[in-house]
């Protein structure tokens, strides 16, 4: 039952996503290359997301830590690879365009993780109570979840969801930004 509401969530992410691209064709100005200094940035990236998670949680840095600071500083460079792609030129503002990808997409992978637990709760486990509670437990950022599993998948999909609301603000910024930068260069003789 499981492998059937992945398949058919699948399919319909799948479609949102076609839809998507069919409304915003693609703008790219810029090629598919990192500088040294993208490079540079990266490794200070995933160096700063050690620092960050070895001083949240030490006694998980090694066995957890470690692998998942180089999964997220992969996304971040990949990120990097987009930013210089979309036509972002200076370091400041490709590692802004790519931080605010970044937290984009960190925020709508942790609203498709919930709205799947709380499908699988409510449709798979037939418990539309629990489904509820859980929807509840995530509004409430105080109230008391379960087991530790469970806070720490609450307090991931918080953060996500919050990063959503950065990632709108931070590329709008880039945004504009970046049409300041084509302005001075058009009105240049």
């Amino acid at each position: 039952m499981l492998l059937v509401f992945a398949a058919i969530t699948a399919l319909v992410s799948g479609i949102v996503l076609r839809r998507s691209y069919r409304l915003e064709p693609a703008n790219f100005s810029g090629f598919w290359h990192l500088s040294l200094v993208d490079l540079w940035a990266s490794m200070f990236y995933a160096a700063l997301l050690m620092f960050v998670f070895r001083a949240i949680w030490p006694d998980r840095f090694v066995p957890i830590g470690m692998v998942v600071t180089v999964v997220l500083a992969l996304g971040f460079t990949f990120c990097l690879l987009l930013a210089a792609r979309k036509g972002c030129t200076t370091l400041r503002l490709k590692i802004l365009c790519a931080q605010s990808y970044f937290w984009g997409s960190l925020g709508w992978m942790a609203v498709g993780m919930f709205v799947f637990i709380i499908a699988f709760i409510g449709v798979v486990e037939n418990e539309l109570g629990k489904s509820m509670k859980a929807l509840v437990v995530l509004i409430d950022i105080f109230s008391d979840v379960g087991g530790s599993t469970d806070r720490l998948v609450f307090n991931v999909v918080r953060v996500g969801f919050v990063c959503i609301p950065l990632s709108w603000a931070l590329r709008k910024y880039v945004e504009r930004q970046l049409a300041r930068q084509r302005e001075a260069i058009e009105d240049q003789p």
